[in-house]
């Protein structure tokens, strides 16, 4: 709300400020919504888990908080739509040739079902080893992430860069990222899991929880160095 001096007479009018996934914050004012008066642009935005809203400077008004579009099935039809960089691991003729590769001493990236999730997670000698319930769990059956050049941007706390890739779904239906851990000099590959606002990897058989961690972005010449909450 803003108080807005006409002749004698204070004028009170509602603002909005809207956010969007691209990173644009814009303010306008009720009686004008589709034009707004300020705006700004965050080139580097990041997936948003909470809000809050506060006057300052001895300034008074009241917050309501509309409700948005969850965003669950936009994230389904990403994963729809890159269902092709994943490829079936067969046994009979080992990792495809255009695997991407996650470290130089032979870690790639996988994805395996398990209890009703699709987990992303590493791969080492044709083993996918995903965390899930607390554990760490190897999978025979799996498929590979193929064919794209990647990019690691450092993140924490759940948060994700916007050109993140969306690599599976926990059982009830959040998304899950692909995230990386240096842990004493060796990488490991795991899940983001940002409605917990961590990554967790498998590590000597247990699901292990990481607030900093690397975020794959698949995205040609991404610029982004860090990003976080």
């Amino acid at each position: 709300m803003q108080g807005l001096p006409y002749g004698h007479i204070l004028v009170v009018t509602p603002m909005y400020m809207r956010w969007s996934c691209d990173g644009l914050l814009s303010v306008s004012r009720e009686d004008d919504f589709d034009m707004p008066f300020m705006s700004y642009k965050d080139r580097s935005p990041f997936v948003i888990n909470y809000i809050g809203v506060s006057t300052a400077w001895g300034a008074t008004g009241e917050w309501i908080i509309e409700e948005c579009q969850f965003t669950s099935p936009a994230i389904r039809q990403q994963l729809m739509d890159t269902c092709h960089f994943w490829v079936d691991f067969s046994e009979a003729f080992g990792l495809p040739r255009n695997a991407v590769m996650a470290s130089e001493d032979g870690l790639y990236i996988g994805r395996a079902h398990h209890q009703g999730t699709v987990t992303p997670g590493g791969i080492r000698d044709n083993v996918c080893t995903i965390a899930w319930g607390g554990n760490g769990h190897e999978k025979r059956e799996f498929q590979v992430l193929c064919g794209k050049d990647v990019n690691w941007v450092k993140s924490w706390e759940g948060s994700v860069p916007l050109h993140a890739l969306p690599a599976g779904e926990t059982e009830d239906g959040y998304a899950l990222f692909v995230g990386r851990i240096l842990h004493e000099g060796i990488y490991h590959i795991g899940k983001i899991q940002p409605n917990h606002q961590v990554c967790y990897i498998p590590l000597n058989g247990q699901e292990m929880p990481y607030l900093e961690y690397e975020t794959l972005v698949i995205h040609d010449n991404y610029g982004v160095e860090c990003i976080g909450r």
